[in-house]
């Protein structure tokens, strides 16, 4: 017997196999058996129980008291088909329904800040603590922030209005909000809530480009060279608003050489670009340039070379290093380097590590809670594969282990890894079409992968287009639609969102190691 678990407002078939399903509306269950009486039995009928897992981001149909569902009007039915061992089938959706209430809850990560030493009479500048808020209810909600306790030190204490914060970074004294004993509406701050909330389209780049790459850095987004008619060197930049649209984008110091089917990240006020096509030939050049505070970036300038010249490469940031995985230059490769990230942004000299299962380029690779994870990718053919490798504490990393594979073979497409999720967007098929197809699935604390789902599509096809995320929201950008490049700039958001935090110390505070407690709360947000 196969079983479905879906709200009322969707089709009772809404997942006939596993990549159809959705955990916000839609559950399944593959194959339930119940060992039945013989046939020389005169009884007709069996009672069989199958048990579903319903995430925290399923959709709620009923509150009475705030009217803050998504579907007050809905319930969650249960459809089944059943099959005897003739073939012969039946179906049946349940005559009554079940409410699922909406569930207001978030979760701070960090659960604690570390400020670090900071000397009387001085603040702590630019250098922001980072406070990740995952909603992990059913409900859209907004924030409240409040000092439950001061800070103290024995009989010490450090004013409450000495902590700033703000929803992107900020430099102390400076775009930020003093925190107060009262509960305060954190201004501009919203938490969706379930994966990747509905795509929209915001202010395109400069110019139609496939094989770019795409990070972001301080509230800005980048465009970093790229293929439209030829290669180029263009470097640009918008701003990133507090609702997630972006603001108008600007060129600025374009890289030495026209680049494409590079890729690269943002760490530490520097962005860095690894591998790719540098002008007529995959290149083992590493440059990097210094991010200033108005999003325009310094002069390139390079630094340790990868140890092989290397296109159609991934990378990943964790911990201090930088991960370059697969690619193809002198062939497809499956090796991995990585690299510790300098105080003054070069980098440290790349180390060959535990390589991946097998050779391959146009994938997508990413880190998150101590695993890097490789996701699809071209090994002669587009593959589903996915397997990830514990991250060790100096920089290496362990063995690769497979775990749940994509759905779908997929290839040129963009993996964000992000709050225990990792989603897959859209991509080349093994037929060699661009897809809008974008999935997601939950990772578990020992690494693996859970099921794939699928999240809301991209309004269009779309292949060899970059991605990243961002204070909670993921943006796609570019790529090549089947006939021509765009400059369509893709976002949604995530359950997510980032504070951020400064203190500063009064003249005259003793020396002592200072402690209290800072309270969010979460509030429906209709």
């Amino acid at each position: 017997m196969t079983t479905t678990l879906f709200r009322s407002g969707v089709s009772s078939t809404c997942a006939t196999s596993t990549p159809g399903l959705n955990y916000q509306n839609c559950y399944y269950v593959a194959t339930t058996t119940n060992n039945c009486p013989g046939p020389n039995s005169t009884t007709t009928s069996a009672n069989v129980t199958t048990t579903f897992t319903v995430w925290y981001f399923a959709q709620s149909t009923a509150d009475t008291s705030t009217a803050s569902s998504s579907y007050p009007g809905q319930s969650w039915l249960a459809y089944a088909i059943a099959q005897d061992t003739s073939s012969t089938t039946g179906a049946s959706t349940s005559a009554s329904g079940v409410n699922l209430w909406p569930l207001l809850a978030i979760s701070a990560n960090p659960s604690s800040t570390n400020y670090g030493t900071v000397a009387a009479g001085l603040n702590t500048g630019a250098a922001d603590q980072v406070s990740s808020v995952l909603n992990v209810g059913n409900a859209t909600t907004t924030v409240k922030v409040y000092a439950s306790s001061t800070l103290v030190s024995g009989g010490n204490t450090i004013t409450t209005s000495s902590q700033h914060y703000a929803t992107s970074t900020f430099t102390y004294n400076s775009s930020d909000t003093v925190l107060t004993g009262a509960a305060t509406l954190v201004s501009g701050f919203l938490a969706g809530a379930v994966p990747l909330g509905g795509w929209a389209t915001t202010t395109p780049f400069l110019n139609p480009l496939q094989w770019l790459c795409t990070t972001a850095y301080s509230n800005y987004l980048y465009t970093i060279g790229g293929f439209g008619s030829a290669a180029t060197s263009t470097v640009s930049y918008a701003p990133i608003n507090s609702t997630g649209s972006i603001g108008a984008w600007t060129s600025t110091t374009p890289l030495p050489y026209t680049y494409y089917d590079h890729t690269g990240v943002a760490s530490n006020g520097f962005i860095y670009i690894v591998g790719g096509w540098a002008s007529s030939t995959y290149t083992s050049t590493v440059f990097y340039a210094p991010i200033n505070s108005t999003g325009s970036i310094g002069a390139w300038t390079s630094t340790s070379p990868l140890p092989i010249g290397i296109y159609n490469n991934s990378s990943a940031l964790y911990n201090g290093f930088i991960y370059s995985l697969g690619g193809n230059g002198a062939a497809r490769t499956s090796s991995v380097f990585y690299a510790p990230i300098g105080a003054t942004g070069s980098l440290g000299t790349w180390t060959t590590t535990t390589p991946l299962p097998g050779a391959i380029e146009a994938f997508s690779a990413g880190a998150y809670n101590g695993y890097l994870y490789a996701l699809g990718g071209n090994n002669s053919a587009a593959t589903s594969t996915v397997s990830y490798a514990p991250i060790n504490s100096t920089g290496s990393i362990g063995a690769w282990t497979s775990t749940t594979p994509l759905p779908t073979g997929t290839n040129q497409f963009a993996a964000i890894v992000s709050n225990g999720m990792i989603y897959a967007v859209a991509g080349l098929t093994p037929a060699g079409n661009p897809t809008s197809t974008v999935y997601y699935a939950p990772l578990s604390a020992n690494g693996s992968v859970g099921v794939w789902a699928q999240a809301q599509s991209l309004s269009t096809n779309l292949r060899a287009h970059s991605g990243t995320s961002y204070n909670g929201y993921v943006y796609i950008t570019g790529g090549y639609n089947g006939s021509t490049q765009v400059n369509t700039v893709y976002y949604a958001s995530l359950p997510t969102r980032n504070t951020y935090w400064g203190l500063a110390v009064p003249n005259g505070t003793p020396v002592g190691t200072y402690t209290g407690a800072n309270t969010y709360i979460a509030v429906y947000s209709p």
